[in-house]
């Protein structure tokens, strides 16, 4: 009995020592959670937020408030770790450094915003950073390449605008507004149209896509702007080997240059007849 009364002794200063080097360690440590949202859902959809925790200490929590409205489904931690109380839900944690919940989105369109904490085991606070702010919409509306990138500056005298609309009912009309003068665009493709500005010259230009559907919503894009800087074309460029003359692979090169819409129709016609000229 002597023998396990020590054993039990020594087995409590270690137990004591370990939970030390864990609180100090989780004082010190950059305690942090982020959250991943996304971009917009539809009204009623359910959709998957995703939490990132560490350094919280042996056990934590994390404390979601969602925006009035949204429903809380449920999550890949055991319902045990979970609590809701009105649009407070509480996640416990005990070891785990990620988890998902799933959340039904109101029947309202707008903007709403999720906040929420990491407490510690020593039950400090700190803010869940990452995604805030989600977009529920009926029509959404996302640029793909090849639309160039918000604040893009470009060398060529065309934009190809390109986006991919999702939305609950039939789309009846999507229209490109570049610059304040509306376009029709054109379905290339499932859910994609497409809108080509051609010969423009160098300046700044502003674009937005707008689409309606069949039920009368209107969806609208984010506001970019694009930036046309054509340097301009001189032809004797191609004159690579320095000769006074343009050969026939200094042509070539022009042509494929055109193909590959580095430069323009105009421009590799002014190469080639430098090259019959010689």
């Amino acid at each position: 009995m002597e023998i396990n009364r020590k054993w039990l002794s020594v087995s409590m200063v270690f137990l004591a020592i370990a939970m030390a080097i864990l609180a100090t360690t989780s004082s010190v440590a950059a305690q942090s959670a982020t959250r991943t949202l996304p971009d917009s859902v539809a009204p009623g959809e359910t959709f998957e937020v995703r939490i990132e925790a560490t350094d919280y200490g042996m056990a934590g929590q994390v404390i979601e408030t969602l925006p009035e409205g949204f429903s809380y489904v449920n999550s890949s931690l055991s319902p045990s770790q979970v609590t809701q109380e009105d649009q407070t839900v509480k996640f416990t944690l005990f070891g785990e450094t990620s988890f998902t919940y799933n959340v039904t989105a109101p029947s309202v369109e707008g903007t709403f915003t999720f906040s929420g904490i990491l407490k510690d085991f020593q039950k400090n606070e700190y803010k869940v950073e990452g995604d805030t702010e989600i977009a529920v919409k009926s029509i959404s509306i996302t640029f793909i390449p090849p639309t160039p990138e918000n604040g893009t500056e470009i060398t060529v005298d065309y934009v190809n605008v390109t986006v991919f609309v999702e939305a609950l009912n039939p789309i009846s009309t999507v229209w490109l507004n570049w610059n304040g003068v509306n376009r029709t665009m054109y379905i290339i493709d499932i859910n994609t149209w497409s809108y080509e500005m051609t010969n423009l010259t160098n300046g700044e230009y502003s674009y937005v896509v707008y689409a309606n559907d069949t039920a009368g919503n209107l969806g609208v894009s984010e506001s970019r702007v694009v930036t046309v800087n054509v340097p301009e074309f001189d032809p004797w460029s191609y004159d690579t080997n320095g000769d006074g003359k343009i050969d026939k692979d200094e042509a070539i090169a022009a042509v494929l240059d055109y193909f590959a819409g580095k430069i323009t129709k105009e421009q590799v016609i002014e190469v080639i007849l430098l090259y019959f000229s010689a």
